[in-house]
Parts: C-alpha cells; structure tokens; sequence
C-alpha cells in the first residue's frame, strides 16, 4: 500500500525525511517534488497527479510527499485507489507561517503557500471520508511506525533478606 500526503511548500517534508532517512517502520519516505511545465494551469494538479500515481504503481510501501493539491476525482473516495491511500498534512498556520519565514526572504512573495494552505484546508474540512488529515509530522510517525510493544509477565517475587 503507498500513501500520498498533500502538504505545502515549506511543510518541512524534506527535513522531515531526511531525519528519518527516508524509512518510516516499513515505509520509503519519497519527498516528491518534482517541477514541471504544463501548457496549462487548469489541469495542471491533475496531470501532476496521474504522473505521480504512474510512479507510485511500480512500487509499494511508499509515503510520498507532495506539494500537489488533491485533484477533484479523490474526493470522496470509500477505498483505496489503485493500492494507494491519501492524507493531508496541515500544520498550524503560525508554524507553516514560521517555516516559511526560516525558508524564504521576506521580501519574496510567499502568498501562494498560503493560498495552497486555506485550498488544502478547505478540502480536509470538506472531505472527510478519502482524506486523513495530520496536523503534524509526530501524528504521522505515530500513525505509520510499527509500535514496539514489550509484554513483561513478571511476577513480584519476595526479597529474603539474610
């Protein structure tokens, strides 16, 4: 099973999965950032998307990070789609505002990565049933890494003193 978790620019996908070396339990962490130019931008998250989902179909157990936006045709899904799952990753807005001011000069015009964050906001709130939302990078950790779980049976024993 591969995942694709929608994210913004300056999320800290990257940092994230080099910290981690790019495994997660059984999971390749993929930062999937890949730029290309279409004709044009109407179909532009889609066409990124099928791209993106061809790559993924030659390989399992991968979790895939993208600046992409969920195109339209995901939403709402019951099952998985072509042995793939999808999540958002939504930080606070006061860290992504944060990251973005660790990331980019303040005279660059970062308006887009907001933008991106309502859009992926809106779509979390509005599609509840095709889109797990993760509000930090820990929460997916949690959700994807094996738990490690020691069952001692050990029984108190009496301490004789000499």
């Amino acid at each position: 099973m591969n995942w694709i978790i929608f994210t913004t620019e300056c999320s800290g996908k990257t940092t994230f999965c080099r910290n981690q070396d790019s495994k997660l339990g059984e999971f390749t962490l993929v930062d999937y950032d890949k730029l290309m130019y279409f004709n044009t931008d109407k179909f532009s998250n889609e066409l990124h998307f099928i791209i993106l989902l061809n790559e993924l179909s030659k390989n399992d157990n991968q979790l895939c990070f993208t600046n992409i936006l969920p195109p339209d045709f995901i939403l709402g899904l019951n099952e998985p789609y072509i042995n793939c799952r999808f999540a958002i990753l939504l930080l606070e807005k006061e860290e992504l505002k944060h990251n973005i001011a660790k990331r980019h000069h303040e005279l660059y015009d970062t308006s887009y990565i907001i933008e991106q964050y309502e859009k992926l906001k809106e779509i979390s709130e509005r599609d509840t049933t095709s889109l797990k939302t993760f509000k930090k990078f820990k929460d997916i950790s949690y959700q994807f890494y094996p738990e490690i779980r020691k069952v001692l049976n050990i029984k108190p024993k009496n301490i004789i003193r000499l």
